[in-house]
């Protein structure tokens, strides 16, 4: 005959990892009901006492009441429906972690993106700067704008800062040019390649890929449109915007049209 196996409050304690307190309060609540010595009056627990303990610290682990608990252990059903719902337990608590952590991310994606607009914006008047920032968040698609900073590192958005920055100094000085002009066009076709580059950047679709002449010139466009953009450029200098504006459709009809590959060669 096999030796009914029996475990004392202290031996039951340590093998669940479970505190006698708890125990004792488990006993208290009839969740899981001890056995008595008839002799001295300690209390004990049988294997069946155990196995059902391990599904207690389970669903504990789920977080689940200790009254939802009780229900579900004590519930008329066999093991199978025990562990099916065990496993429909699980699947639900995977789905609602997944959602947690899914929002998470974006929560710290949003902040990286705030966090590389201040660099970005590193050279500028601290006001003027919150001011662009909480603009370009407002507008339709503001989100968007700051999960695709967030994919770059603080190193990098300070060397894109130092490169914006010196481009628009160098920018200032063929301002009284016409928009025709070499340098001006030269200057132009810099502002191509980076703006190419930062797009395969911010998107791994568009790698490899570029905007030919009516596609940068939708770019322009768009960016003319962009309040936050045209008032960056007029912190350099008065008709910075309008200027670039101008010499940048000209650079489409013609440098883009006649000259492509040369431009496309830069951007690889």
């Amino acid at each position: 005959m096999n030796e009914i196996k029996f475990y004392q409050i202290k031996e039951l304690s340590k093998l669940a990892d479970v505190s006698v307190r708890t125990l004792h309060h488990y006993d208290d609540i009839g969740l899981l009901k001890a056995r008595r010595n008839h002799l001295n009056g300690y209390r004990y627990y049988t294997l069946d006492d155990a196995v059902r303990l391990q599904q207690i610290v389970f669903y504990r682990k789920l977080d689940l009441s200790l009254e939802e608990i009780k229900r579900i252990t004590t519930a008329s059903c066999s093991v199978m429906e025990m562990l099916k719902g065990q496993h429909a337990l699980l699947l639900q608590r995977q789905k609602e972690t997944q959602s947690i952590i899914e929002n998470l991310e974006m929560a710290m994606s949003t902040l990286r993106g705030e966090q590389n607009l201040d660099v970005l914006f590193g050279s500028m008047p601290k006001e003027k700067a919150e001011q662009w920032k909480k603009e370009l968040v407002n507008t339709e698609g503001g989100t968007s704008i700051l999960q695709a900073f967030a994919g770059f590192s603080e190193s990098d958005m300070r060397t894109k800062e130092a490169i914006s920055d010196d481009w628009c100094r160098r920018y200032v000085e063929v301002l009284a040019n016409p928009i025709e002009e070499e340098s001006v066009q030269q200057l132009v076709g810099e502002a191509y390649v980076i703006s190419n580059q930062a797009i395969s950047e911010i998107n791994p679709e568009f790698a490899n890929k570029f905007l030919d002449s009516e596609g940068y010139r939708g770019f322009t466009e768009l960016s003319k449109a962009n309040s936050v953009f045209e008032d960056m450029y007029e912190h350099y200098a008065k008709g910075f915007a309008e200027h670039l504006y101008r010499a940048t459709l000209y650079f489409c009809d013609n440098q883009l049209k006649t000259n492509a590959q040369f431009w496309l060669a830069q951007i690889r």
